[in-house]
């Protein structure tokens, strides 16, 4: 989660330095490492992490959106699961 919420400044330093790849790089790792995070944590899991997994998902897909249009790549979002699908529509409405 902690990588999710490092996004604006890593593309900051990225343009700041000229540095496409880092948003390349920085892309590639999300996924993996919010699968990391989800299943480091057992206790987490079980508590809320249930609960809150769709949105986490939700989250990340939105970063590799957002990651993706900044490079200049167009993706269609249609194998998305109805709750994480939900949870983009919830995000978005807070906008």
């Amino acid at each position: 989660m902690l990588l999710l919420a490092k996004y604006p400044e890593m593309l900051t330093a990225a343009a700041q330095d000229f540095a496409p790849h880092d948003v390349t790089f920085y892309l590639r790792n999300s996924p993996p490492a919010t699968t990391a995070t989800m299943m480091r944590n057992v206790f987490w899991w079980r508590t809320c992490g249930q609960a809150r997994t769709p949105a986490l998902v939700a989250a990340t897909a939105q970063v590799l959106h957002n990651g993706l249009a900044v490079l200049g790549v167009e993706c269609a979002a249609k194998n998305v699961s109805p709750a994480a699908s939900d949870s983009i529509r919830r995000i978005e409405s807070r906008r």
